[in-house]
């Protein structure tokens, strides 16, 4: 259901994503580790958003990277679980 939300939200976008990219949605077990996450995308220069809560004291919530060939960011985000 999630990487589905990840479809439309990508869909609904006017950036022309295209329609062969694929979604998916992962999680970690806390907001630091998000912030390592973060990081690790930043040195390997690897197009991202964070997204922080405003109602929750600005959290940091979630990390959005941008469509590129999975060889870019296998490595990086291997480790971590489908949401379920």
């Amino acid at each position: 259901m999630s990487a589905m939300l990840i479809h439309a939200a990508g869909l609904s976008s006017e950036g022309n994503i295209p329609l062969d990219t694929r979604a998916v949605a992962l999680g970690v077990s806390s907001e630091s580790e998000l912030f390592l996450l973060a990081k690790k995308l930043e040195q390997h220069n690897i197009k991202h958003v964070v997204f922080h809560e405003p109602d929750r004291a600005n959290e940091m919530m979630a990390i959005g990277v941008f469509p590129c060939p999975k060889s870019k960011v296998k490595h990086i985000l291997s480790k971590y679980p489908l949401v379920k």
